[in-house]
């Protein structure tokens, strides 16, 4: 299986979320699943700065600290991506 390059895959996201009608995407953003997952990612995204708080991302050496903040950072940058994905979603902003 040949790898698709970034710019595939943004392409085919969209013209298969393009062809969902805004309704549907409305009712998916209400679901309760939708809502839970949601909820979950606020979770996620307070669990790591909790554990920035007690020190979790901390080791014994500069370097070790760096890697671990690191991983957490893009944790947390993963996670906003999804979350700003569905409220463009709510609002409509996908389908400018």
């Amino acid at each position: 299986m040949m790898k698709k390059s970034t710019d595939e895959l943004y392409s085919k996201a969209e013209s298969l979320f393009s062809s969902v009608p805004q309704e549907e995407v409305l009712s998916w953003c209400k679901h309760p699943i939708t809502q839970s997952l949601i909820m979950s990612l606020y979770g996620d995204t307070a669990g790591y700065f909790e554990a920035w708080s007690n020190g979790d991302y901390t080791s014994e050496t500069a370097e070790g600290t760096v890697q671990k903040n690191s991983k957490a950072l893009g944790g947390v940058a993963a996670i906003e991506s999804i979350l700003a994905w569905i409220e463009d979603a709510k609002v409509g902003d996908l389908y400018d």
